[in-house]
């Protein structure tokens, strides 16, 4: 968890910065933010012990998904946008 928050802060605090000054991948940096936020939140559902074990498992396999969605887009889109 503290490894993903700094990740996060590192890549909005440089990365994005630098891609939202470009208007052809401002939006792109945008949505990646957006993404970080949603991540967040749904790291803080799974922090909730009180929910059954079914429902638990449910949450993760959806922060899973988003997560490892989140991950492809960056690497496919964003980081060779930047290179750019």
């Amino acid at each position: 968890k503290q490894n993903m928050a700094a990740n996060q802060e590192a890549e909005e605090g440089s990365l994005y910065t630098a891609l939202r000054i470009d208007p052809q991948t401002r939006t792109e940096a945008e949505q990646s933010r957006q993404s970080h936020r949603h991540i967040s939140k749904l790291m803080h559902q799974l922090d909730d012990m009180t929910i059954p074990p079914a429902q638990w498992r449910n949450q993760f396999l959806n922060f899973q998904e988003v997560l490892s969605r989140h991950i492809n887009e960056e690497e496919k889109e964003l980081f060779l946008d930047a290179r750019a």
